[in-house]
């Protein structure tokens, strides 16, 4: 596909389209600089995963925003969360979860953690 300038459609988490709140996310934040499926390389090789995709991230700033659906409620999900979460700190990203409800009904409640996060005022 590089060889003919061609590359596969943006896509979600393991190769699914992106969310409606992924999606909500990112047209609140775009203009500040997020972007959607951020990826960080971990430098790390099996058990661990290469890469980690960052639902809603601001790259320049190092904010991480996950979009947390009903399959993040399982234990191993959870767990997996909390590795995610915790690389990415120790990498200098400050990493934000919301629940889908929380990012589709009240999104000032979202914009408000985050200006919160860079020191300024709401979004």
């Amino acid at each position: 596909l590089k060889a003919m300038n061609q590359s596969p459609p943006i896509r979600g988490g393991k190769g699914k389209p992106a969310t409606m709140a992924e999606n909500v996310l990112y047209f609140m934040l775009a203009d500040d600089g997020f972007v959607l499926q951020h990826v960080v390389r971990t430098g790390l090789s099996s058990p661990w995963p290469r890469h980690y995709k960052i639902d809603c991230a601001n790259p320049k700033l190092k904010i991480a925003i996950e979009a947390d659906g009903g399959s993040h409620r399982s234990l191993a999900k959870k767990e997996q969360d909390q590795r995610k979460d915790a690389f990415l700190t120790g990498a200098g990203w400050k990493v934000f979860r919301f629940s889908n409800e929380t990012i589709l009904n009240s999104p000032q409640v979202v914009l408000s953690t985050i200006s919160k996060s860079k020191g300024s005022t709401p979004m």
